[in-house]
């Protein structure tokens, strides 16, 4: 997964976590009617069968479940006041989002 941050995403990012620690890409289902999977961003370890990537000097991993849903491209911004945006080639996936 091709994974692109933004300046603001970049600071803030590195502001939440400890250094070296990853985020966890996540994607997952919601069986919900009108939004069936749901993506965030956690602080996380590494599990058996993760992928992992380093961008901008940050630690990420991420699962099969999220290739499927996310694809090879995401975009991670951070607005101030509205929070993370995850963004991928065809479609804006969450907003107004906090690192849990």
């Amino acid at each position: 997964m091709n994974i692109i941050l933004t300046e603001d995403a970049k600071y803030f990012v590195k502001q939440q976590l400890e250094e070296g620690a990853p985020l966890r890409v996540v994607a997952f289902d919601t069986f919900e009617c009108s939004t069936m999977v749901d993506y965030k961003l956690m602080k996380d370890s590494k599990k058996e069968n993760d992928q992992m990537i380093e961008v901008e000097g940050i630690t990420f991993l991420y699962d099969q479940k999220a290739i499927e849903e996310i694809g090879d491209y995401l975009k991670i911004d951070y607005i101030s006041n509205q929070g993370i945006k995850l963004t991928n080639k065809n479609q804006i996936l969450a907003y107004a989002r906090t690192i849990e």
